[in-house]
């Protein structure tokens, strides 16, 4: 891997100018970069930077010339207007994480991938450096873009990475590579499974064998050691979870899903010499991010917990472990070839709703399930559930509302965060007082 000691005299073109790419603009305008262009196929944001539509053509040339073209995260190449000339020059796309580590080639960063997991392990290393005194700092694909980050000098910066990141990226070199977990995702933006593949294993490609790769999978980890990668292989073992969890007292952690991202970040504070009390104490203190399995009511028994982060299959079928008695919501977006796999837990649920405009998909996946109910959106759903609950002897039992779509939200949200606050606003509107 080359990392070039001029980088300062080559010439970018920064495609896409959302948050990303406008961190990535002030970032090389600091740099004081030889030459910067900015495109984006989005019509107001090319108006709103002042540039013109028949700039394209001038784009189309000087595309073939700059030195290194820098991709926002979520842009498909394959879907762009530039597409040609993109699928041309591909070995000179990046991303922000690229600039990253060219300009400032930093020595202590944690990089967190996979598909399930990512911005809750990497907000609880956070957590855990913050308890015990060691200056960390967050970015990435979770909160500011790493251009956007402030003060690192001395700090670890914990990174989170989405797999359209990596698709692009080629000079990551992080100390620490985390590649939590893997399942089909994200294939209406991979050509297939093997891209999405290819693009996490990305994180260990520029390591060196004085870095460490953290893997649980035991097929991730037969393909690291088929390539060869350099960093020390540190498996990660999830039957460490029984003893820890002995230790917890966190009702966040009560349940599965967060098992294996727990294993994951006890193997770094070992790395950094953390005392298992003080790894515990720090879990214990520890409250979560919003739309992740958050816990938004809670009272004799009744459960109301927003998930609106689950949007795949997988991660659905993940938030109905350990649970009885549940009222479940789905719908939204799904994702193609997702499968929703939830006949063994047909006697913990009660009833579901399925909200949006993608009804008849879930319901091909639910048949046997009796107690469907079809709604058109949010609101019409939490107001039949108040109805069910007051008409229904399970009012009188334990119970658990999860909303957990198991599909994107843009059927009817701009993001999973809208669509969360949302599920939250409508439940204290008509919900809470009755509970």
């Amino acid at each position: 891997m080359k990392i070039y000691n001029k980088i300062n005299q080559k010439s970018f073109l920064i495609y896409g100018l959302g948050k990303t790419g406008i961190s990535s603009l002030r970032f090389l305008k600091k740099q004081k970069v030889k030459k910067i262009i900015c495109w984006d196929d989005n019509k107001s944001l090319r108006r709103k930077f002042n540039i013109k539509d028949k700039f394209i053509e001038s784009i189309k040339r000087e595309i073939n010339s700059v030195d290194f073209i820098v991709m926002s995260p979520g842009i498909n190449f394959r879907k762009c207007i530039l597409y040609k000339e993109l699928n041309i020059n591909f070995s000179r796309l990046i991303t922000d994480l690229d600039l990253f580590y060219i300009f400032r080639n930093p020595q202590k960063t944690i990089l967190v991938t996979g598909t399930n997991g990512k911005s809750t392990t990497t907000a609880l290393i956070h957590h855990l450096f913050n308890k015990n005194k060691i200056q960390s700092i967050v970015g990435g694909n979770i909160g500011i873009p790493i251009l956007g980050l402030k003060n690192i000098n001395n700090k670890v910066i914990i990174i989170e990475a989405s797999s359209f990141q990596l698709f692009y990226s080629k000079y990551l070199k992080p100390d620490h590579s985390i590649f939590l977990n893997f399942f089909n995702n994200h294939l209406d933006w991979h050509k297939n499974i093997q891209e999405y593949l290819e693009s996490k294993l990305a994180i260990f490609k520029h390591q060196s064998i004085k870095q460490f790769a953290y893997i649980m999978d035991s097929k991730i980890i037969k393909k690291f050691k088929k390539r060869k990668f350099l960093p020390k292989l540190i498996k990660v073992q999830l039957s460490a979870i029984k003893k820890i969890k002995k230790k917890l007292n966190n009702a966040y952690f009560e349940n599965q899903i967060n098992d294996q991202n727990i294993c994951f970040v006890k193997k770094i504070s070992e790395h950094y010499k953390i005392s298992n009390q003080n790894f515990i104490k720090a879990l214990n203190s520890f409250q979560g991010l919003a739309h992740r399995h958050e816990v938004i009511f809670q009272k004799k028994g009744i459960k109301v917990i927003n998930d609106s982060k689950s949007t795949s299959a997988i991660s659905t079928m993940k938030a109905l472990e350990g649970k009885n008695n549940i009222i479940l919501i789905l719908g939204g977006l799904p994702k193609k070839l997702d499968k929703l796999k939830i006949q063994k837990f047909k006697q913990n649920i009660l009833n579901i709703y399925l909200i949006g405009k993608h009804t008849n998909f879930f319901k091909k996946q639910l048949i046997g399930f009796s107690k469907l109910s079809t709604t058109q959106n949010l609101k019409e759903t939490i107001k039949k559930i108040k109805i069910y609950l007051t008409q229904s002897i399970i009012s009188k039992k334990n119970y658990t509302i999860l909303f957990s779509p198991a599909a994107a939200s843009y059927d009817q949200f701009n993001n999973f965060e809208e669509r969360g606050d949302y599920f939250k606003f409508l439940c204290k509107k008509y919900l809470f007082d009755y509970l």
